[in-house]
């Protein structure tokens, strides 16, 4: 295996409803790029979101999580992890991960972590607001 031979640099997150990547040309469309969701009740959960996010300053194997925590509660409502390889550090590598089912157990403000072996190297925060009737 491959040693990394330092953190690569996450130079964005994004989130967004859908994610559509043209086959011919690589090319990747975010659509419907959202910072705060809005929810009838919670506790809830979102039935699927994407984030996307791009890194670059990186060669070698890494270890990647993407964690959502709820601040408040200072807890991980989700975390995916796996396997990163990146081969030229001038690269700029974009990649992007399905949310599904993400719960969402009260209203407030959510945060994204990116971590690389371990270190976080970029979050971004989304709030998730309980939309009320009005009569």
């Amino acid at each position: 295996m491959n040693q990394a031979v330092e953190i690569p640099e996450c130079l964005s997150i994004m989130i967004c409803d859908e994610i559509i990547r043209d086959e011919r040309t690589g090319k990747v469309t975010l659509v419907g790029v959202f910072s705060s969701v809005f929810v009838p009740e919670v506790p809830c959960q979102h039935p699927r979101m994407w984030a996307f996010f791009s890194l670059t300053n990186g060669k070698g194997d890494y270890d990647l999580s993407l964690r959502v925590e709820h601040e408040r509660a200072g807890a991980t409502v989700m975390e995916i992890r796996g396997p990163l390889k990146l081969t030229d550090p001038l690269e700029i590598a974009d990649f992007y991960v399905e949310l599904r089912g993400l719960p969402l157990p009260e209203a407030g403000k959510y945060w994204i972590f990116l971590t690389v072996n371990g270190e976080i190297i970029k979050q971004r925060p989304f709030l998730v607001c309980q939309r009320t009737e009005r009569t």
